[in-house]
C-alpha cells in the first residue's frame, strides 16, 4: 500500500515560493528539523505530481485502446447488419430519426504492379568522387555548421532512497 502525502505544491494555482516559505515557517514554529522536513515535503509534492501524471497517461492510453476498440466493433457490427438487410432482400430501411439506411458497396482488392526505372552507377561512390574532382566536373566545397543548444532553467532533480 503506497502512502500518499498531500502537499499544496500539488496545486496548480499556489504560488511555489509563497507555499515553500509557509511549510518552512511551519517547521520552525513547531520545532522540527528543517532541512529532512523540507525535502520530505518537496518530494513528497513532486512525486504525487509525477503520479498524477502517470495516472492520467493511463487513463489516456486505456481510452485510446477503448476508441480503437469501438471503431473495430462498429466496423463489424454495420457490416453485419448490411449481411442482415440484403439477407431480408432489402435495398433500403426509412426511418423517423434517420432519413434512410441504405447499403454503400465496398470495393474489392486490387493487386497493381508498377515498373520504374532506376538510376544505377556501377562503380562506387569513392572512384565516382575522384573521377569527378580530377576531370573538374565537381569540387569540394567547405561547409560551416554552428550547433545551438538552447539553455534550460536550473531545476532540482530529487534522488530516492533505495529500498
Amino acid at each position: 500500500m503506497i502512502i500518499k502525502k498531500e502537499t499544496s505544491l500539488e496545486i496548480q494555482s499556489q504560488d511555489t515560493k509563497e507555499t515553500l516559505n509557509w511549510k518552512l515557517e511551519q517547521l520552525t514554529n513547531n520545532n522540527l528539523p528543517i532541512e529532512q522536513g523540507m525535502a520530505d515535503y518537496i518530494y513528497f509534492g513532486v512525486s504525487n505530481i509525477d503520479a498524477k501524471i502517470k495516472q492520467l497517461k493511463a487513463y489516456k492510453d486505456e481510452i485510446l485502446k477503448e476508441v480503437k476498440n469501438l471503431e473495430t466493433y462498429k466496423s463489424t457490427v454495420s457490416e453485419e447488419i448490411e449481411e442482415w438487410i440484403q439477407g431480408q432482400g432489402i435495398d433500403k430501411l426509412n426511418g423517423l430519426e434517420c432519413s434512410s439506411i441504405t447499403i454503400n458497396k465496398g470495393s474489392e482488392e486490387i493487386e497493381e504492379t508498377i515498373e520504374t526505372v532506376k538510376f544505377v552507377l556501377d562503380i562506387d561512390n569513392d572512384r565516382m568522387e575522384k573521377y569527378l574532382v580530377e576531370n573538374s566536373l565537381a569540387h569540394y566545397e567547405k561547409i560551416t555548421t554552428t550547433k545551438v543548444t538552447l539553455a534550460s532553467k536550473d531545476k532540482i532533480r530529487i534522488n530516492s532512497k533505495r529500498k
